[in-house]
């Protein structure tokens, strides 16, 4: 990402800034129509990510060239047409409304800018997803394609879907999603970090866990589960957590391939915990009608249960190396925080409105509200003007990837609908799941990780979920497990060898070989891979049907955990031999059977 300087700095903060204002604006009197709501958001923010993002690692790294200007030029116009015409665009007769020229025209340039985009601050698998979504809708009716050949789609009809209608495209549900909760969340996530919420949240970490064995590794969990939870983002979590956890479990004795492993598995976890869940959860609860409180309720369980998996390695990991926690001398005293509790009242604001069953929009406006006043509490943390301004464009740079993301995965998900394609996976998946309940389950994780790899987790769980969800349903998976399915392995695959994006940011923090701390950060999470299946299977781990079998699910779970950390790390309070580490695993298979069946 460039380093701006000079006038093209100030440009960009201001733009930002009335970015990060007019959401706020928007929050607090209402949003526009949907299709103008969307298309601002656009129009402020994929221009800008061409200043950000060289297009070449040769080109400068302080200022944008003047090839940059051209695709944010083309940007500008694409979107700028859609913002003003949008009460024509809006009442148009879709599907039967000739297309004028000049809709023609930046349509093509609108779909090009956000491959585009998406190739500089996104991904280059997705540009790459996106792109062939994109040519298969265009020549997808000739003949080479067999089985998945689909009906000739006049070119007109592919612009018209990808740049003027609301349902899927590049103005579609997941970018509204992003143009009013996920804006929201972001900009939120920047008021914490710039009012010391971050270090506060290690320092109870600390406190909490610091003095128990392998404390450091135990500290690193735990703060990345309560960091990741609001910021939703792997690596960002990684280089927030990290930076202090990583240098610490190094110090304390653990490797410095494994304490990397820890805090990538940890941060990416964050992506699935609520309240935020990466912002995913938002997606969900508008695709399916739920209200986002049911959304959170039936995550926890699995959420838990991943980063009790996580602690309970590092457990048996710190038991075999015989680590010791960190001494008490260097934690913060509990009156120190006491004193400083106020620090993440915004944060329990929004958990408790949320439970209360405000919508996730009112949440984290009045959370940025109250998280601005209590600033003045500290010297320190004071939002004067200059560091207010630098808040809210930093919020809005932090939401610019996810908006191109969201832009690209809404070609790929109408290429899915609009051709068919997608009835067609579904059919052939069908096929191979008459043989077995489980294989389509199996089939569905391992699309959802290849399509995950190097993918932040919107996008990711966008692109499988319009591929797989039809898949879950036709086979009689229904409600929230489906979707929380999906978005697990969508977030784990940031784990997951060789894309694992989330250990490769920890691996340049602890100066350990990337592909060693990406298969370790893997056999860190290699329990929580099970987690998705049991509550696919037996919806009492998503707090659903009646106590008992609740209360019996979760600590056979708890079981599976245990039994199968034990057994990958091979020891308890002493090593285990190979006898006693199959006995671990047969017994935690055995479990598995019961809660599945």
């Amino acid at each position: 990402m460039r380093d701006l300087t000079g006038f093209n700095k100030h440009a960009v903060i201001a733009l930002l800034t009335f970015c990060a204002v007019f959401h706020l604006y928007t929050a607090a009197f209402g949003v526009f129509t949907t299709l103008l709501q969307r298309s601002i958001h656009l129009f402020l923010l994929v221009p800008v990510s061409f200043f950000f993002y060289p297009a070449f690692p040769t080109s400068p790294k302080d200022r944008p060239s003047s090839f940059d200007w051209v695709w944010a030029g083309l940007a500008t116009a694409a979107e700028l047409f859609v913002v003003i015409d949008h009460a024509r665009i809006y009442t148009r007769m879709e599907h039967l409304t000739q297309l004028l020229n000049s809709e023609l025209i930046l349509g093509s340039i609108a779909v090009i800018v956000i491959i585009e985009a998406t190739r500089r601050c996104v991904s280059r698998v997705l540009a790459m997803i996106t792109t062939v979504s994109l040519l298969y809708m265009l020549i997808g009716h000739w003949p080479v394609f067999g089985y998945f050949q689909h009906p000739h789609i006049q070119f007109q009809r592919v612009v018209e879907q990808l740049y003027l209608l609301g349902e899927q495209g590049i103005h579609g549900v997941v970018v509204g999603v992003s143009a009013t909760y996920v804006f929201l969340f972001v900009l939120f996530g920047a008021f914490l970090i710039h009012t010391d919420v971050g270090t506060y949240i290690i320092d109870l970490a600390s406190r909490l866990f610091g003095r128990s064995k392998g404390g450091p590794a135990k500290v690193a969990v735990a703060s990345s589960c309560l960091f990741g939870s609001i910021s939703g983002s792997g690596p960002a979590n990684v280089y927030a957590t990290g930076s202090f956890t990583i240098p610490l479990m190094k110090k304390m004795g653990y490797r410095p391939h494994f304490a990397a492993a820890v805090e990538s598995a940890a941060s990416t976890g964050g992506q699935y915990m609520p309240p935020v869940m990466g912002a995913v959860g938002f997606i969900i609860a508008e695709v399916t009608g739920t209200p986002y409180y049911e959304v959170c309720r039936q995550a926890i369980v699995s959420a838990m249960l991943y980063y009790f998996a996580i602690m309970c390695m590092v457990q048996f990991e710190a038991n075999k190396l015989g680590l010791k926690g960190i001494p008490s001398d260097d934690l913060r005293s509990w009156n120190h925080l006491w004193k400083n509790f106020y620090l993440i009242s915004p944060i329990l604001l929004i958990l408790g409105m949320i439970i209360l069953k405000y919508t996730p929009f009112m949440a984290a406006f009045t959370g940025i509200c109250l998280t601005f006043l209590l600033s003045f509490a500290s010297k320190e943390t004071r939002l004067t003007p200059r560091r207010l301004i630098k808040v809210l464009s930093e919020g809005s740079k932090n939401a610019i990837m996810i908006a191109v993301a969201c832009s690209s995965v809404g070609i790929v998900a109408a290429s899915v609908i609009y051709t068919g394609v997608g009835l067609q996976m579904t059919s052939m998946v069908m096929a191979v799941a008459e043989k077995s309940i489980y294989l389509a389950p199996l089939l569905t994780m391992i699309i959802c990780i290849a399509l995950g790899m190097g993918v932040p987790c919107v996008p990711a769980y966008v692109v499988t979920g319009v591929i797989t969800l039809p898949i879950m349903t036709k086979l009689g998976f229904t409600g929230l497990g489906p979707h929380l399915f999906i978005l697990y392995y969508a977030v784990i695959a940031s784990v997951t060898p060789p894309v694992a994006v989330s250990a490769y940011a920890a691996a340049s923090i602890a100066g350990s070989n990337p592909m060693t701390t990406a298969f370790t950060a893997a056999r860190v999470a290699f329990v929580g891979f099970v987690i998705p299946f049991l509550f696919l299977f037996n919806d009492s781990l998503l707090l659903l049907g009646d106590l008992k079998g609740i209360v019996v699910a979760i600590f056979l779970a708890c079981v599976v955990v245990v039994l199968g950390s034990m057994g990958m790390i091979g020891y308890y309070k002493t090593k285990l031999n190979p006898l006693m580490r199959t006995l671990c695993f047969a017994v935690c298979l055995a479990c598995v059977y019961f809660i599945v069946s």
